[in-house]
């Protein structure tokens, strides 16, 4: 699946947007999810790279999305600097970003990986909720609604 915007749903009045950000590899997997999120009513649009997940967040032309769900690793992907960076930029300190992950690494102690599971590290990151994959689409929605609510 190539980096696109494909399964962007329009934003109407009182929709919630959702960014999803998730490499290439994975989203094969998530599509299920980004579309059950749209028959929910949510705004929902996928990015494949950090990097241009990153540009579309720090571009001030463009809306920011009410919530930030992360694809936190993948082989060759690493969402937990991505999340860190988000809550050191002033236009992305307060948004709601949600990290969902396998949790599939393998621990060795005499690797020097960080140890500490992906939970742990994406909440430490600056993630507000964490799911490990596979998740119930109740329990996401229930954490997005939860999240983006008015104070």
């Amino acid at each position: 699946m190539p980096d696109s915007e494909q399964y962007h749903r329009e934003i109407g009045a009182g929709k919630t947007q959702v960014l999803w950000v998730a490499g290439d590899r994975a989203m094969e997997n998530h599509r299920f999810v980004v579309e059950a999120l749209g028959r929910r009513g949510f705004g929902t649009v996928v990015v494949t790279s950090l990097k241009r997940a990153m540009f579309r967040l720090r571009n001030i032309t463009v809306p920011l999305p009410n919530a930030v769900v992360v694809d936190v690793y993948d082989y060759g992907w690493d969402g937990f600097p991505f999340i860190a960076k988000l809550r050191r930029e002033p236009r992305t300190r307060s948004l709601p970003v949600i990290a969902i992950s396998t949790d599939c690494e393998t621990v060795n102690p005499f690797s020097g990986r960080d140890m500490r599971s992906h939970a742990v590290r994406t909440l430490e990151a600056g993630a507000m909720a964490y799911h490990q994959i596979p998740f119930r689409i109740e329990e996401l929605v229930a954490d997005i609604e939860m999240l983006v609510k008015p104070e």
